[in-house]
């Protein structure tokens, strides 16, 4: 998904609601829009409810921001028709429940790897460096561990759930991106625990509340 292609799917997706067009599609563009749109009103109200500061709200709301854009350029279109084709068709060769795909399947070298999945790469890391930052919590390794797991088991699973309610191959799902997923999100946290050592202070001002703050200054 570019920023243009965005742009076009919201255009066409307000044309077509106004021009009263049934909905059988939904692009990218128009599920961004949707989910951005809840995650700002999500962590404003989480924010104001946890008295979380400004740079705090922004930073998980950015973070956020990455994962669905990330979600929305690999899961979509998803079609809202009946499957053409039922699993009964597909070959499993290659394929587990015939909708997964084998991790690396039919790879020549570890060149391929770096060569298909390179953006991948790049988005779980940056994903993995800025949920690192935002979320205390995820100081533990154990804890950010649970988080990259559930957040890369939810691709495979809206898959599988997906062509369910199709009654057939909607989507597939390589599981090469787990495999490479993990340790590439671990990467993002190791480059953010790095920062943090350095920037100490400035990290604890980004999780320090606002009430917390705001009665500190006071005293001084």
């Amino acid at each position: 998904m570019t920023v243009s292609s965005l742009f076009e799917d919201i255009s066409a997706f307000f044309r077509g609601l106004f021009s009263g067009e049934p909905l059988d599609i939904i692009w990218q563009g128009v599920f961004f829009m949707f989910g951005l749109v809840f995650v700002i009103i999500l962590w404003l109200i989480v924010g104001y409810k946890l008295r979380m500061n400004t740079p705090k709200k922004i930073m998980l709301i950015l973070s956020s921001t990455v994962y669905l854009w990330y979600f929305a350029s690999e899961r979509f279109p998803v079609t809202l028709e009946k499957a053409t084709l039922t699993f009964d068709m597909i070959p499993s060769e290659g394929l587990i429940f015939k909708q997964l795909w084998v991790p690396f399947y039919q790879f020549s070298g570890i060149g391929m790897v770096f060569e298909i999945y390179y953006k991948q790469m790049i988005f779980f890391a940056v994903i993995g460096f800025i949920f690192a930052l935002s979320v205390k919590r995820f100081k533990s390794p154990i804890a950010f561990g649970i988080f990259t797991v559930a957040a890369l088991l939810f691709e495979p699973l809206f898959a599988v759930v997906n062509n369910l309610l199709h009654g057939g191959l909607s989507k597939t799902y390589d599981l090469a991106v787990l495999i490479i997923g993990i340790p590439l999100m671990f990467v993002g946290y190791g480059l953010a625990r790095l920062l943090i050592t350095l920037n100490g202070e400035l990290y604890t001002k980004l999780h320090t509340p606002v009430t917390k703050r705001a009665s500190e200054s006071m005293k001084i």
